[in-house]
């Protein structure tokens, strides 16, 4: 679960095309989005193919295709990965509810402003229920720590609420009940449904993102049951790993 300088990082992000042909090392490519507007160059120092087998097994621990990320890794990834150093050109525009959209520079910000020394990150795909409230105030009143609501709005698994119906809900009920204890900001990251690695990938992107505490939850980031009714992590495995 490392990188090769030793940093922990439980999960890759990786560049997959579906051929290599028109890519060689040494050179430099232009990343851009969905748009087409350039975010990035890429100068490459690796081109190798995926092991898919290593990946689903490592990373989700099966290979199970019922299980939401090792499907989406089979059928959608390309067959190539491609690696090397990225320069940042701008940042990726998003042009609903922009004004949540803080990067990690700027959440520290916020939390410096406010003088917010304590702040416990709160990660959710799903609208927030009764319970997972009465979780944040207490917690919030037991660290005397503040609240960072960070929903990932990326790709999720199928069958979950949009994420424009869930952040109307997040801000009807920072609004009404949290603001004294709470922000709002939301996360462009796709959930892998990776379990116990990706709490622990929750947990130092937050980090990242200014928190010196996370929530993590019962089975965190699991995908649900396979066709069998079997659950792919146990209960606690998640809190497990990032205790460890």
């Amino acid at each position: 679960m490392r990188l090769s300088p030793g940093i922990l990082w439980p999960i890759p992000i990786v560049l997959d095309v579906a051929d290599v042909g028109n890519y060689a090392i040494g050179q430099r490519i232009v990343l851009c989005d969905e748009y087409g507007k350039p975010i990035a160059i890429l100068s490459i120092s690796s081109i190798y193919r995926a092991d898919k087998e290593q990946e689903a097994q490592k990373v989700y621990g099966t290979k199970n295709a019922d299980h939401f990320g090792v499907r989406y890794l089979f059928n959608r990834v390309g067959k190539y990965y491609i690696g090397g150093k990225l320069e940042g050109l701008t940042n990726v525009e998003r042009f609903d509810f922009s004004e949540h959209r803080l990067s990690p520079f700027e959440l520290r910000e916020v939390f410096l402003r406010k003088g917010w020394e304590k702040i416990i990150g709160f990660q959710t795909r799903n609208p927030l229920h009764r319970a997972h409230f009465s979780m944040m105030r207490e917690a919030a009143q037991q660290y005397k720590a503040k609240v960072l609501i960070h929903p990932s709005v990326g790709l999720t698994k199928d069958g979950d609420i949009d994420y424009i119906t869930r952040v109307r809900c997040y801000l009807i009920l920072h609004k009404i009940y949290m603001k004294k204890f709470s922000y709002l900001s939301l996360l462009p990251l796709a959930m892998r449904m990776a379990g116990p690695r990706e709490a622990l990938w929750h947990a130092i992107i937050r980090k990242n993102y200014g928190c010196t505490h996370i929530i993590i939850g019962r089975d965190h980031a699991g995908p649900g049951k396979d066709r069998n009714d079997n659950t792919f992590y146990g209960p606690y495995e998640a809190q497990n790993l990032a205790k460890q």
